[in-house]
């Protein structure tokens, strides 16, 4: 990285890409790693949603018909560029 000063005060950092590549990845696995503590601590404190009602909810925002058997979910998109069909057990 060059930095660029002005009367000895940083007003601008040059960096090549890859090395720019590196930060970002960087920085998404930190808000990653934050992301997975707050689930964490959520579940701690027993403020989660039980998974039946949040596939039920994400089904419904998303717009996706919802067919299900004791395990397993069928999932069909309404959107035709997506997977036809999906299964999670």
């Amino acid at each position: 990285m060059v930095v660029l000063t002005v009367n000895r005060r940083a007003e601008l950092g040059v960096q090549d890409a890859e090395s720019y590549q590196k930060l970002l990845e960087a920085k998404d696995r930190i808000e990653a790693i934050e992301g997975i503590k707050r689930g964490l601590e959520s579940m701690k404190r027993n403020a989660g949603k039980p998974k039946g009602k949040f596939f039920q909810e994400l089904f419904i925002e998303k717009g996706i018909s919802e067919r299900a058997n004791e395990n397993t979910y069928a999932v069909v998109f309404e959107d035709s560029s997506s997977l036809s069909e999906s299964y999670w057990q």
